[in-house]
């Protein structure tokens, strides 16, 4: 693990921008961490990439962009679907039926209208490595004590290696 003065003593990189439909942030700083579920095999996961603000103007020390990414597709008309509607013939190669609307082996017509997941962006703006912590926590389902997802925890964990705020932070949290 490195120190506070080793980590600011680095060049900041940057600017990076962040932009969703409503709202985004730009910022010069440092890439701390990143994780994700994607695999081989993947139709959906998640990527998750961690930053800390060089120099704030404001109370955001941290900045958390979580993407989930969806290839699923669906026919419209059936409680499961959703997303942006497109032509059979205009879906990513790598595009995946879901089988809950669309039958095993079956194939549509080339014209045929369907409805892709939309990739779902989010941003969250921390003010302090516990409130990181809390936002990948907030994310989950349920009540009761919660553990960190297990791209979080390695997002976390990387953190801790470079950032010592994410050190002592993490332990108060379990993951």
């Amino acid at each position: 693990m490195i120190t506070d003065e080793e980590l600011e003593s680095r060049r900041p990189s940057g600017p990076f921008k962040i932009q969703l439909s409503t709202h985004g942030t730009s910022f010069t700083g440092w890439h701390l961490a990143e994780s994700t579920t994607q695999t081989s095999t993947s139709a959906r996961w998640t990527d998750m990439d961690l930053y800390r603000v060089a120099n704030p103007q404001t109370e955001v020390h941290y900045v958390l962009f979580t993407m989930g990414y969806s290839n699923v597709y669906h026919q419209p008309g059936h409680k499961c679907s959703s997303g942006s509607q497109m032509s059979v013939a205009l879906l990513p190669e790598d595009a995946e039926p879901c089988w809950s609307c669309i039958k095993r082996g079956q194939v549509l017509p080339e014209g045929a209208p369907v409805l892709l997941e939309d990739d779902i962006p989010t941003l969250y703006e921390c003010k302090t490595a516990v409130d990181v912590v809390r936002a990948l926590l907030d994310n989950k389902r349920g009540g009761g004590k919660q553990n960190a997802s297990r791209p979080a925890s390695d997002l976390l964990h990387k953190a801790a290696l470079v950032d010592p705020a994410f050190d002592a932070d993490v332990l108060e949290v379990r993951l």
